[in-house]
């Protein structure tokens, strides 16, 4: 069988959101991206309240979650970049559209920049 601490730690895991890898995935495989990003944001704010809700059903201990830094985190992460593509589509759409074969190698880099500075800090 599987330990208490690595049961524990799976469970944490499956509550984690699907995060912005998938949406570029989306993105990259030309799938439906506002589906995705709904998707997203969707399990993103249900984790609010189901991570300490299934904890406590299967683990028996409520594992707190900050909901003021998670939804900050959804505003700066997915709202504030979704509000600034519609307005950069609708002030040049030109511009958008040259640029945008480059989008997902950008999305890419920005990505692999991002994940590369987290686990240097730890």
């Amino acid at each position: 069988g599987v330990s208490q601490q690595m049961f524990a730690g799976m469970l944490l895991l499956a509550s984690v959101n699907g995060g912005q890898a998938s949406n570029l995935c989306a993105l990259i495989a030309c799938l439906d991206v506002p589906l995705s990003v709904l998707m997203t944001m969707s399990t993103t704010l249900s984790g609010i309240l189901a991570t300490p809700f299934l904890n406590k059903v299967v683990l028996g201990t409520v594992v707190p979650v900050d909901a003021g830094g998670i939804l900050r985190s959804a505003m700066q992460v997915v709202l504030v970049p979704i509000c600034l593509g519609i307005a950069s589509k609708a002030a040049a759409p030109r511009l958008c559209t040259t640029l945008s074969p480059a989008i997902p190698t950008v999305g890419i880099v920005v990505s692999v920049l991002v994940v590369g500075a987290t686990v240097a800090s730890c």
